[in-house]
């Protein structure tokens, strides 16, 4: 015998459902034999004690088999006990002319093996497929109806055919239930399998799609960058050497799963502010910097989120002083950062000439990839872009602790 030692709550829907069934059938066989003992042991109908001793001994055994292996025997092993179960009732039925002794005058009883046949059916149920489970409860509905019907003719009444319909109803509709459990633990099996597969995929797909945010925003942010510096400034300008440094330590970190903060431990939530003024200063040095709320140092950020918002506010900086300008003055920035219990918020707000979001090009990767498509690509991750033709441009960026 092999005994499983898989934690139960490991166990699939199916064989879940199978040790239920088996356990109720296990039960269901006591129970039933107990129900009948009377007519076991003071048949009106005598049958020799080879017949009694055999059907009800092997009907006990295999009982107590399912409840005693029911939880931890292997499902081969179950099923075998099963078949078993349905075989002794089988052969009790195709036996019973035979061991049947002439009853007292009126006895008019059919056998009481009848009335347990149902196990025999649930039995074929848990040990083979449908279509074998099926040929299996037919026959054991053929018996039945075989060896009721010269019972009858013998004792000249209907009553064991009688009995024979009534316990074939019975023994169908409890070998259905029996199926139609198993039925369902596969199918819930079948669901499960199919969406473990979706998520696979649709992560798989997920991680594709971030790789390919940070491609773009790679080439929009630094290399498209700095061949716009060296075409407005010269390649010997100051603005286009930093531009080219930036550049090639970007493309360095490039290959690593998450940029160049990829390998630090979380920063706390004070480093993380830093780290976004840093980006102001450099990037906009007349901008407005405003803290808004308590910065808590106990509360961490993980570094991919840290540089997701430092890389989205750059950006939105950038693109404030190359598309907000008008034709009298340079835009004015306030950013305004929100560190709150469940997260940090970030606002970029400028007062330039503004534009029509909905008609962003295709090509205009600096708004589609660098600042919202890299703000999705963390967990807990959003952006929004609001803006209106001459009102300015509100660049929200908000992630979201888990």
């Amino acid at each position: 015998m092999t005994a499983t030692t898989r934690d139960p709550r490991e166990r699939s829907a199916y064989e879940r459902m199978f040790r239920t069934v088996a356990l109720a059938l296990g039960v269901g066989a006591l129970l039933l034999l107990g129900a009948n003992l009377s007519s076991v042991l003071f048949p009106l109908v005598v049958y020799r004690g080879w017949w009694t001793a055999g059907v009800l001994g092997g009907i006990a055994a295999c009982g107590v088999a399912l409840l005693v292996l029911g939880r931890r025997a292997s499902m081969g092993v179950l099923r075998g006990v099963g078949a078993a179960l349905g075989l002794v009732v089988a052969a009790g039925l195709a036996l019973a002319p035979l061991a049947t002794v002439a009853g007292p005058p009126g006895s008019e009883r059919a056998p009481w093996l009848f009335d347990v046949a149902v196990l025999g059916a649930t039995g074929f149920a848990l040990a083979f497929r449908p279509l074998g489970a099926w040929i299996g409860a037919v026959a054991l509905a053929a018996l039945m109806v075989a060896t009721a019907t010269p019972l009858s003719l013998a004792l000249g009444a209907p009553t064991p055919l009688l009995a024979a319909a009534t316990d074939t109803f019975f023994l169908f509709v409890c070998f259905a239930i029996a199926l139609a459990t198993l039925r369902a633990g596969r199918m819930l099996d079948e669901r499960a399998a199919a969406a473990s597969a979706q998520a696979r995929l649709a992560a798989t797909a997920g991680a594709h799609a971030v790789d390919d945010a940070r491609l773009h925003a790679l080439l929009h942010d630094h290399v498209l960058s700095t061949l716009l510096a060296y075409a407005q400034s010269g390649r010997d300008s100051a603005v286009a050497r930093d531009a080219a440094t930036r550049a090639l330590a970007a493309l360095d970190a490039a290959d690593r799963p998450s940029g160049p903060l990829a390998d630090r431990a979380d920063l706390d939530e004070r480093a993380a502010l830093w780290a976004l003024q840093g980006v102001v200063t450099e990037v906009a040095p007349t901008a407005l910097f405003r803290v808004e709320g308590e910065v808590d140092p106990e509360r961490r950020v993980p570094p991919q989120v840290v540089e997701a918002l430092s890389e989205a506010t750059r950006e939105a900086l950038k693109n404030s002083a190359r598309h907000g300008r008008t034709a009298d003055r340079e835009p004015t920035c306030l950013v305004r950062v929100l560190p709150e219990p469940g997260g940090i918020r970030v606002r970029v707000v400028d007062d330039g000439r503004g534009f029509d979001p909905e008609r962003i090009g295709e090509a205009r990767l600096g708004v589609r990839v660098s600042i919202l498509a890299r703000m999705r690509g963390v967990t807990g991750g959003s952006a929004r872009v609001a803006s209106r033709p001459g009102h300015g441009t509100v660049v929200e960026l908000d992630w979201r602790r888990a």
